[in-house]
This record gives structure tokens, C-alpha cells and sequence, in this order.
């Protein structure tokens, strides 16, 4: 590890789980930000004023955190409230169903100006109709982003290492593993790192054979059974965690 990474990693918390190039934390954000290294993208779904406020925890001082990195950023946002921090560019997320919100945004900071269309099918909410549609698996998140649509957004940037503040089901890490880049994610509901866990342990580096997993917090807390039998078990107690698309490979978790 690099004297820069080492640095960056005083004072942070045991991980909640860590393999090879990934790493997930189990806390608020605004605890961690402070103690990471440099990061080169931060991709993330903060909570929207709008929507599962209470569970999401939405406090209108969250999303700030996010000013304190000056690199490149893409950042969703309901289209029913301004956006409340600077950016240099805008995207829109097509979801190409008939949704009460039909599109999302995504605000673009610090970089080139720019406007630009994305259409990829809505995940829904744990429903099979979205699994069929995507061919993806339905990871029982209520805001599950499309894999390919963060694909699409991180292959923009020749980032290497990816910050996702607020994970989710960790679709920006799933991602990120499977272009072969490095990711950060941070997660304060545990019940979400459990099923991004489930998924990580799902995908494989591109070319290169899966790497022996380093024992975590979530290993030493989930043992029994063995550890992937221990991940299906949490993610099929999860609502909706194994609804999977039919029609062709699945290309991982959504």
C-alpha cells in the first residue's frame, strides 16, 4: 500500500467489508469523508428531499459533504427540487416506464460543461417485470439504480479509485469491480451492506481469477455455514434480494 493510501486510512474504523480494490463501510458519511485518501470520482444517489425521507435519512446538510472533494462527480437528484450544490453539467436518466417520475437527474461537478441523455430501464421496486427488462437481478433496494447506466458513467472518466458515499446496494462497487477499477463505498443501514456484500462476492475482476478474501467484520460477524453460505442466507432474508431476470445471462447484480 502506498505511503498516500496509508495516510489516508489513519484513523478510519475496521472496514465492514474489504477484498482486493474494494472496501465497504458501515456509518455515516460524514464520519468517514474526512479520513479518506484522494479519490478521483465520486458516483453517488444521495437521499432526495422527496422521497423515503425517514428511512433515508434525509437531512437537507447531507449532500454538502460532497463539496469538500474538488474531483470529477456525478451526483442523482430528483427533478422535483433544484439541485443544491454547484455543477458544471447535467444528465438525464431516461427510465423508459410509465413511473410517476419518468427521469432522473444526474448533475455532473467539476468538469467540462455538458448535456447528455441516458435511457435504461427502471429497476422498480423489487418487481420481476423490471428484472425481465434489465436481465439484471433485483437487489431489494427501493432505489436500485441500472448497472449498465452506472457502467456507462464511470467508463467517461479514466478514474481509479470511486467514492460512493451513499452506497446503497452497492451498485457503484459492483461496477466498479467489474471494470477492473477501485471503489470506496459507505453505507449507514446495515441491511444494504449485507445485500452489497452478497453482490460483491457475485462478481469477478474482468480477466483475472476471484482473489482470496481477507476475514472482515462482516465475515467474523456472519460466520457459520461458510461465507457464501452465510451472504445467500442474509440476502434472502432481504425483501426482495433474489428476484432474478430471465431471458439470458445475468450480468450481475443491479
Amino acid at each position: 500500500m502506498s505511503d498516500e493510501a496509508m495516510a489516508g486510512r489513519a484513523g478510519l474504523p475496521r472496514p465492514y467489508y474489504e477484498e482486493p480494490g474494494i472496501t465497504i463501510y458501515h456509518a455515516d458519511c460524514r464520519d468517514i469523508l474526512p479520513l479518506l485518501p484522494k479519490i478521483d470520482l465520486v458516483l453517488t444517489d444521495p437521499p432526495y428531499p422527496t422521497w423515503m425521507v425517514i428511512e433515508y435519512r434525509f437531512e437537507p446538510s447531507t449532500i454538502k459533504c460532497l463539496s469538500r472533494f474538488d474531483c470529477r462527480q456525478y451526483v442523482f437528484w430528483t427533478p422535483a427540487v433544484p439541485f443544491p450544490l454547484t455543477y458544471s453539467g447535467k444528465r438525464i436518466w431516461d427510465k423508459r416506464v410509465g413511473t410517476a417520475t419518468q427521469y432522473e437527474e444526474i448533475y455532473e461537478r467539476n468538469n467540462a460543461s455538458g448535456y447528455k441523455l441516458h435511457r435504461h430501464h427502471s429497476m422498480g421496486c423489487f418487481s420481476s417485470v423490471s428484472a425481465r427488462m434489465t436481465g439484471e437481478i433485483i437487489s431489494g433496494h427501493p432505489s436500485q439504480k441500472p448497472l449498465k447506466l452506472i457502467i456507462e458513467l464511470i467508463v467517461t472518466t479514466e478514474a481509479q479509485l470511486i467514492l460512493d458515499p451513499f452506497m446503497g446496494s452497492g451498485t457503484t462497487l459492483v461496477a466498479a469491480k467489474q471494470l477492473g477499477r477501485r471503489a470506496i463505498g459507505i453505507e449507514i443501514e446495515e441491511k444494504y451492506c449485507r445485500i452489497a456484500v452478497g453482490r460483491l462476492r457475485q462478481a469477478v475482476l474482468p480477466l483475472e481469477p476471484a482473489a482470496p478474501e481477507s476475514r472482515s467484520n462482516w465475515d467474523r460477524e456472519h460466520a457459520g455455514g461458510g461465507a457464501a453460505g452465510g451472504a445467500t442466507g442474509d440476502r434472502d432474508r432481504d425483501r426482495g434480494a433474489m428476484v432474478r431476470g430471465g431471458g439470458g445471462e445475468v450480468e450481475g447484480w443491479g
